[in-house]
């Protein structure tokens, strides 16, 4: 039986409009009167991706690719609905092909980043992002993106750089207020950080996060009792807050109370448990209280459970420098390196960051010094490696 224009066109608007399921059920019957038909069954794909069948969507979609050479089209959505389903390596594959087939569908860009994220490939996702960006350069989405990649890579820098972008973009957003400033308090510029935890504190002030931004701003202020204030409103709320309890815990330290130190790092402990980032939470506490052999532990616990980040490695590489143990930071800077798959060299003299392209494997020089290419000052190795 021949397809009916008129039904179509119905099917057609109904998607166009968002009436998602609607073009789902018309879509399904103009199938069985046509399922050689590809754009059809591409329709109905995108159908059923929107209405979260994410197995049926595959599946037409599936038969729809045995029809047609390649559809930019059909591997974005084939691409979404294979994530959905968890199928990771395989929605990279058709998300790279719908990138490739073409290269202005903006969504594309965005989905394929995001499973590259999600894949911990953060290196990827950062090349990804970047080569999306020349095209759409005000993309919120992949800078976000970028952002989250550098951040997980220990580039604060980088990350702070790219989340201002964020901010001035989406000022309504309190994931890019709330970013730019806990990657600047990270560095320690407290001053640069203020604005952001003031805007942050406006969007939403009962959010945990800002008042978590607030109380390390006091802190690095040396401000310990306001510090205090906030934490122990987080605390009184019933629910286990990790950031909150590692800062109660330093705070306690501070003050001599060494019996609620402990307390505080066994409820940290007990908060961050199944949690990747987890490492994040004790490591601020040990840091700030010098215990290296602890700080050790949780990094290397770090390296295992928070697949794919830099970050405890540049950590661990660091606090291995200062204990004079310097194979296993070379080590640990190596690994650091291939996840990056740059090098970055910091010059004091004129605060220039140098990134050199590293290939997984190769060998880098670490007691080479470098010159920096805009003052022209030695940059000593591996002194010059940058924490940040």
């Amino acid at each position: 039986m021949d397809v009916n224009d008129e039904d179509l066109s119905l099917a057609l608007e109904a998607l166009e409009e968002g009436r998602f399921d609607e073009a789902a059920i018309l879509l399904e019957r103009l199938v069985e009167l046509d399922d050689e038909n590809p754009d059809m069954l591409v329709y109905l794909g995108i159908a059923y991706v929107q209405t979260e069948k994410p197995a049926k969507a595959v599946d037409v979609l599936r038969k729809a690719s045995e029809l047609v050479e390649e559809h930019s089209v059909l591997s974005l959505f084939l691409g979404r609905a294979l994530l959905s389903l968890g199928h990771l390596h395989e929605a990279e594959t058709e998300l790279r092909k719908a990138v490739r087939l073409d290269p202005r569908a903006q969504d594309a860009w965005r989905d394929l980043a995001d499973v590259l994220v999600i894949e911990h490939e953060y290196a990827a996702a950062i090349s990804i992002a970047e080569e999306g960006l020349e095209r759409f350069p005000r993309d919120a989405a992949l800078l976000t993106l970028l952002a989250l990649s550098l951040h997980r890579l220990g580039d604060y820098t980088a990350s702070t750089e790219i989340w201002t972008k964020v901010h001035a973009l989406r000022p309504d957003l309190l994931m890019a207020a709330v970013s730019c400033a806990h990657d600047l308090l990270i560095q320690g510029f407290y001053n640069k950080a203020h604005p952001f935890v003031a805007h942050a504190s406006k969007l939403d002030g009962q959010d945990n996060r800002p008042k978590i931004l607030r109380s390390e701003l006091h802190m690095q202020r040396g401000e310990d009792d306001a510090a205090l204030k906030i934490l122990q409103t987080i605390d009184d709320s019933g629910s286990p807050y990790a950031p909150a309890l590692a800062r109660l815990a330093v705070l306690s330290h501070r003050s001599g109370d060494s019996a609620a130190r402990d307390e505080y790092i066994k409820r940290t402990e007990e908060a961050i448990a199944d949690t990747p980032q987890g490492w994040r939470a004790l490591y601020y506490v040990y840091n700030l209280l010098a215990w290296n052999d602890k700080i050790i532990d949780c990094l290397i616990r770090g390296t295992l459970d928070d697949a794919g980040s830099a970050s405890p490695w540049i950590a661990l590489a660091n606090v291995y420098t200062q204990q004079g143990k310097i194979e296993d930071a070379e080590h640990a800077w190596g690994i650091s390196f291939g996840l990056r798959r740059y090098v970055k060299i910091h010059c004091v003299s004129c605060k220039q960051d140098l990134r050199i392209p590293y290939q997984n494997g190769n060998y880098f020089d670490l007691s080479e010094s470098r010159t920096c290419e805009k003052c022209g000052k030695v940059m000593p190795m591996p002194a010059s490696l940058a924490i940040y």
